[in-house]
């Protein structure tokens, strides 16, 4: 029982001693999204062209995994990657009706982007930060058109595209392992939360050895 206190205690002490981030120090961290900018752009939010219109039926959460790399104190580099599925309605009120979609069609994202970071804040047990996302997204897209009372599909495609995220405000509580949540817009979401490890900082070694040369 002493030494599982004592464990507990050197791990309490360990996460507080590298509250904040430092210059070489590496990051891998965990979150799930809400409302992407991809899954509101496929909906017409119950408007649309005249009659027709669009909306989304389903939504899966964004699971992202996200590495990043310190190069300075307050600044990082990242690589993050995750998925997202969703399912659309169709509708034309001038002829089919209201509560019956003439289409269906399903997606699949797969996101990759570089990250860049920036802390406003830097503090022990919270840190305040920014970021910029840049990536690309390939997505399957499956179209099912109405016949009578089933939906056949009749075309399948896949397309890669431009994607982006931008977290004008993030907060990340604790040390070592820290939880944080993002408000922002892109493949990630309006909101986001997760949480984070970074790895104990190991300092570079910088002695030098000296040889006296005699001649």
């Amino acid at each position: 029982m002493k030494i599982l206190f004592l464990s507990f205690f050197i791990l309490l002490v360990a996460n507080a001693a590298i509250a904040q981030t430092a210059n070489g120090q590496s990051e891998i961290s965990i979150s799930c999204g809400f409302n992407s900018f991809q899954q509101t752009s496929q909906s017409d939010l119950g408007f649309g062209s005249g009659s027709e219109y669009t909306k989304v039926t389903s939504a899966s959460v964004n699971p992202f995994l996200t590495y990043r790399y310190y190069i300075t104190d307050n600044f990082a580099l990242g690589l993050t990657g995750g998925q997202q599925q969703m399912s659309t309605a169709h509708y034309d009120d001038t002829y089919n009706n209201a509560m019956t979609p003439y289409q269906k069609t399903s997606y699949k994202y797969t996101t990759i982007a570089t990250e860049l970071l920036l802390n406003y804040s830097n503090n022990p047990r919270l840190r305040a930060y920014t970021y910029l996302g840049l990536g690309c997204s390939q997505y399957q897209e499956q179209r099912s058109q109405a016949n009578y009372n089933n939906f056949q599909v009749y075309d399948n495609i896949q397309v890669r595209s431009f994607n982006m995220e931008y977290v004008p405000i993030g907060l990340s509580l604790g040390g070592m392992l820290s939880g944080f949540a993002e408000i922002g817009i892109g493949y990630k979401g309006f909101v986001n939360c997760g949480m984070s490890y970074r790895f104990p900082y190991h300092a570079p070694d910088r002695t030098f050895k000296y040889h006296r040369l005699y001649y």
